[in-house]
């Protein structure tokens, strides 16, 4: 099952199924026409075919040519008894100059012949392989991580089976690729929060897990001809399945859920944004370069919020986010995170667009006295500070949020930071008895400085934000833990 990402991809017949989708066409008779489908994950899908797959552990498609040429005279010399006295000569030879050496494949590319699938997606070929004696008792793995498939060694003398479990392995290569719903492991499962997922067992929540069973229905129709494969439905109608690794969120079963809460799962689910995700792999591999992403135009709803919170027109500004804030978010909120790990995962960070063109609440970031807090960080074109905007989502009783600063110069609503609170919030609705700020003095620009100023107002007779956020360029991590918490950690406001 592949996406949209190979060269191959028939747009004209993509374009079609969307057409034809938006003008009420059921999904079967969409595949039928176009060939394309959605999965459990809502992304669109065309089947490459795999029934001309040709598989050697033998090394006969090795990229090494005296080892492919070995395998070739091998096979000559002991098993089909044909071959020449020069052919004899020349194994003898190959034979003591591969002397010592592993002729077993490497890599993807010298183990299967594909030229469908490597031809869609050629970084295939590169995908690390290798048999092993102790697999865990799993036929095989694919480690998304480290770009390799570990096969059980007594495969190689099981060829049909190894050409199901590598068509599984390989679905799953192309789901880490295209950003497909993933799969698990019983193991994950094992030590997963299941609270949810009333009496079913791990492996049985392993076995509906989304990216699982795309993996099985693969391996199923790897030898179906064109028009078997045209007249057979895939496995996309089941109510049952699973998401698991792709999120910090934890989510029930599909099924479990009322249908508006189904739209706002498979909504948030599908919305990864790969600019953003390709940005966040840069700053995790070690990127040092400052690098700035768009994430979308700015919605009507923000235009009409801001302009209620903060009185600017902030019509044809853009979202977007840089290397600074990601690294922000990952050493505050990721899997190493100082104050929490809800961001761990890479893609609910690629995911900030949906929350801010999709946000239940927006307000500006208070302290628990209602006093307004402002960053130096960015400042207006009149060297004041500038206030943050605080969006939220609710998610299944998990509240999203995304701050943001408002930047006049190049006209971006700047993300700073974000993350993910499990507890219920409260926040505080557009009133028109919140403090203004004219559009003069409201936009702002970024500046050098490391402070977190507190604008004293009047009260406002509101519940603040339980989770009130982490702000970018803070002093110290004194400040960040008290921005993080809801409750202020002995902090000296007069001296700050």
């Amino acid at each position: 099952m592949a996406g949209k990402k190979p060269k191959i991809v028939n747009y004209s017949n993509l374009a079609t199924a969307k057409e034809m989708e938006n003008n009420g066409a059921d999904s079967e008779t969409i595949r039928q026409n176009t060939g394309w489908f959605k999965g459990y994950d809502g992304k669109w899908r065309f089947e490459i075919d795999d029934s001309e797959i040709e598989i050697a552990t033998n090394g006969r498609f090795s990229r090494n040519p005296d080892i492919s040429r070995y395998a070739e005279l091998i096979d000559k010399v002991y098993f089909k008894n044909d071959f020449t006295s020069e052919e004899e000569s020349e194994l003898r030879e190959l034979d003591k100059k591969l002397e010592g050496k592993s002729v077993e494949p490497e890599y993807l590319g010298d183990l299967i012949k594909h030229d469908k699938l490597f031809e869609a997606y050629p970084q295939l070929k590169e995908i690390s392989v290798y048999f092993a004696k102790n697999t865990k008792g799993e036929l095989a793995a694919y480690h998304p991580g480290l770009k390799e498939i570990a096969l059980d060694h007594k495969l190689k003398i099981r060829p049909d089976e190894l050409k199901s479990t590598l068509i599984h392995e390989i679905q799953h290569a192309i789901q880490d690729i295209e950003g497909f719903a993933e799969g698990s492991s019983i193991e994950y499962w094992d030590n997963a929060d299941v609270s949810k997922m009333h009496d079913k067992s791990s492996y049985d929540l392993y076995k509906s897990t989304s990216g699982e069973v795309e993996a099985r229905d693969a391996s199923k129709r790897m030898n179906l001809t064109a028009e078997e494969r045209k007249n057979t439905r895939p496995d996309i109608d089941r109510t049952d399945v699973m998401f698991a690794e792709e999120s910090g969120i934890s989510f029930k079963s599909m099924s479990e859920y009322p249908e508006e809460t189904q739209v706002v799962i498979s909504e948030y689910l599908n919305s990864v944004n790969t600019d953003v995700l390709e940005l966040v792999k840069k700053v995790k591999d070690g990127n040092k370069n400052f690098i700035r992403v768009p994430i979308s135009n700015v919605t009507d709803k923000q235009v009409t919020d801001i302009k209620k919170l903060l009185g600017i027109d902030v019509t044809g500004y853009k979202n977007c986010i840089n290397t600074s804030s990601i690294e922000h978010i990952l050493n505050r909120h990721g899997e190493n995170g100082k104050h929490d790990h809800s961001m761990s995962n890479d893609k609910d960070i690629a995911r900030i667009e949906y929350i801010i063109n999709n946000y239940d609440n927006v307000e500006l970031l208070r302290d628990n006295n209602g006093e307004i807090v402002l960053s130096k960080s960015f400042i207006d074109k009149n060297n004041k500070p500038a206030p943050l905007i605080i969006y939220s989502k609710n998610i299944d009783g998990t509240h999203y949020v995304v701050k943001a600063i408002p930047e006049n110069k190049y006209k971006k609503l700047w993300v700073v930071t974000a993350y993910i609170k499990n507890k219920n919030t409260v926040t505080q609705a557009l009133d028109e008895k919140f403090p203004r700020t004219t559009s003069e003095t409201a936009l702002a620009s970024p500046v050098f400085s490391n402070t977190i100023l507190f604008q004293k107002t009047s009260k406002v007779n509101t519940e603040n934000v339980e989770d009130v956020s982490d702000v970018k360029c803070s002093i110290d991590d004194s400040f960040n833990d008290w921005l993080d918490d809801a409750v202020p950690q002995g902090i000296d406001f007069d001296k700050v």
